[in-house]
């Protein structure tokens, strides 16, 4: 039965080999033998017998996937011959000015004051929300994203109301989706006329496609807008005269902004449901 101290000590000799501190071996904590459990060593399935120093090769590929790392240790817990090892690791990820940091989870089994097994895995999710990789909640928005979108939606809602030929807020740069379908004829059954645009630099086509299609008055009224990490989306209607009929239109606007300015736009006007709401 090994006591707490003993369990704290290998714990410590453990992780100044994962530090790689100088002066320590893995050869001092286990032998070949040692059954190594972990995701870190990838597709590897070789058994230990193939694997010279399983330990080495854990130890290898952790600073491979996480450059210069060095660990703390958090806690400790013994139970009979089993040791359970929290840590906390910081490593400068490429591209990144912060600090990430990486929670461990190391369990060991011991004879003979020996590692006969570990187990050792990290918090991959927690990595890939500090480095910004995983999708935000709906509702949460990065950066100034959401301003920047919302000042986008602004935008584009003017320039279709005063059937501009530019948006402030929508560069050339900018990446262009649209979809608009409308009647081609409300009198005469549910034919459509479809527009379909796609690339950077469109921007100046899509706002001609609405001057010439949609005639005045135009209106447009945006619900307020729902961020989820860099994109911001706004559910509204458009309304305006096609034909001799003033009609009313479900309309989607998408922008992301990556960074301070837009990146990319989404358009989507398509009839209501029924006949009846796409004329009130």
């Amino acid at each position: 039965m090994h006591t707490e101290v003993a369990a704290v000590e290998i714990g410590r000799r453990l992780i100044d080999c994962f530090n790689r501190r100088p002066g320590t071996s893995v050869a001092d904590l286990c032998d070949r033998s040692t059954v190594v459990h972990s995701a870190l060593l990838g597709r590897d399935r070789r058994s230990n017998a193939v694997i010279k120093f399983p330990l080495a090769a854990l130890i290898a590929a952790c600073h491979a996937r996480f450059p210069g790392i060095e660990f703390h240790p958090e806690g400790v817990t013994a139970y009979g011959a089993a040791v359970a090892l929290s840590w906390r690791g910081r490593f400068q990820a490429e591209g990144q000015q912060s600090t990430i940091t990486v929670p461990c989870a190391c369990r060991i089994r011991i004879a003979n004051n020996r590692l006969c097994e570990i187990s050792f895995a990290v918090d991959d999710y927690s990595i890939l929300m500090q480095l910004g990789s995983i999708c935000a909640e709906p509702g949460q928005s990065r950066g100034r994203s959401a301003s920047v979108n919302e000042h986008a939606a602004a935008s584009l809602r003017d320039a279709f109301v005063m059937r501009k030929d530019t948006c402030d807020a929508v560069s050339a740069a900018a990446v262009i989706h649209a979809n608009i379908e409308t009647y081609a004829d409300i009198t005469c059954g549910i034919a459509m006329d479809t527009f379909r645009l796609e690339g950077a630099g469109t921007i100046g086509e899509l706002l001609c496609y609405v001057r010439e299609h949609f005639g005045a008055p135009i209106d447009v009224a945006f619900r307020d807008g729902i961020s989820q990490g860099y994109a911001t989306t706004f559910r509204g209607k458009i309304r305006a005269r096609i034909g001799a009929e003033m009609q009313r239109y479900d309309l989607v606007c998408g922008f992301a902004s990556p960074g301070d300015r837009l990146a990319e736009c989404w358009v989507k006007i398509t009839p209501p449901p029924t006949l009846m709401e796409c004329l009130i």
